[in-house]
C-alpha cells in the first residue's frame, strides 16, 4: 500500500525507503531473491529522485541484498559506497553502525579477520556516539561473532562482553528482531567451549524466535548459521 500511495503522489523518496525496507525485510526471512529486486527498486527510485539520503539508504540495502546471495566482492562495494555517501552529505548518520556491522560481516566473509574485528568496534563507538541504542544492539552482536569467528576462544571475553551488552539494550529498547542472532552468537560460544548442550538450547531458542516472527527460513537453518 505504502508503494502505492508513494508512487501516487509522486513522493519517490518515500517509495525508495519502502523498497529499503523490504529488503531489510527480506534479510530477515533469507529471501535473496526478493531482496535482490527490491534494493534494485531501491536504486533506481534513488537515483531518479537524486537524494543524498535515499541513494545510501538504497546502497546500504543493496549491500544486504548481496550478503544474502554470498556474494561477498558486490556486498562490500556497496556498503562501502553507502558508507561515503553518508559522510560526504552528512545525512543518514544515525545508520551508520548498521552499515558499519553489516560490513564488518563481509570483511569475515572474505577472510580478513583483523578489518572486520576493527569494523565491528567502529560500529559499536559510531552507535554509541550518535546515541543510537537499537543500533548498538547490532554493532555488539557483530562484535561478537567477528570476535568468535575470526578468533575463536581467543575472543571469549570480549564477545561475552558484547552480548552481554546486546541482551541489556535488547530489553532498554525492545529490539526483539535481534535476539534470536544473539541466542546464535551464544550457541556459536558454547560450542567453542565443548556444551554441545548449552549450544542446542540456543540453536533452539533462536529457532523458536525466528519461528514467531515468521522468519521460517532462517528458522530452518539456524544451526547452519554456526559454520
Amino acid at each position: 500500500m505504502l508503494y502505492a500511495v508513494g508512487d501516487i503522489h509522486g513522493e519517490r523518496e518515500l517509495l525508495a525507503s519502502c523498497y529499503g525496507a523490504s529488503v531489510d525485510l527480506a534479510w530477515l526471512r533469507k529471501d535473496a531473491e526478493g531482496a535482490l529486486h527490491a534494493a534494485r527498486l531501491a536504486i533506481e527510485t534513488a537515483e531518479a529522485v537524486g537524494s543524498s539520503f535515499a541513494r545510501t539508504s538504497a546502497y546500504s540495502a543493496l549491500g544486504r541484498a548481496h550478503m544474502l546471495r554470498e556474494e561477498w566482492k558486490e556486498a562490500a562495494d556497496a556498503l562501502e559506497r553507502s558508507l561515503v555517501l553518508m559522510r560526504q552529505s552528512r545525512t543518514g548518520l544515525s545508520e551508520e553502525a548498521f552499515k558499519l556491522a553489516s560490513l564488518a560481516e563481509v570483511q569475515l566473509r572474505r577472510g580478513d579477520d583483523a578489518l572486520a574485528r576493527r569494523t565491528a568496534e567502529e560500529a559499536v563507538a559510531a552507535a554509541r556516539r550518535r546515541h543510537t541504542r537499537h543500533a548498538e544492539v547490532w554493532a555488539q552482536r557483530m562484535l561478537a561473532h567477528v570476535a568468535l569467528a575470526g578468533e575463536g576462544l581467543a575472543g571469549k571475553s570480549v564477545a561475552e562482553q558484547a552480548l552481554a551488552d546486546a541482551s541489556a539494550l535488547i530489553e532498554q529498547t525492545g529490539a526483539r528482531a535481534a535476539e534470536p542472532f544473539v541466542h546464535l552468537e551464544r550457541a556459536r560460544l558454547a560450542r567453542l567451549l565443548g556444551d554441545e548442550e548449552g549450544c542446542g538450547r540456543e540453536v533452539g531458542e533462536a529457532r523458536r524466535l525466528f519461528t514467531a516472527m515468521g522468519a521460517t527460513e532462517r528458522a530452518g537453518h539456524a544451526a547452519g548459521e554456526l559454520t
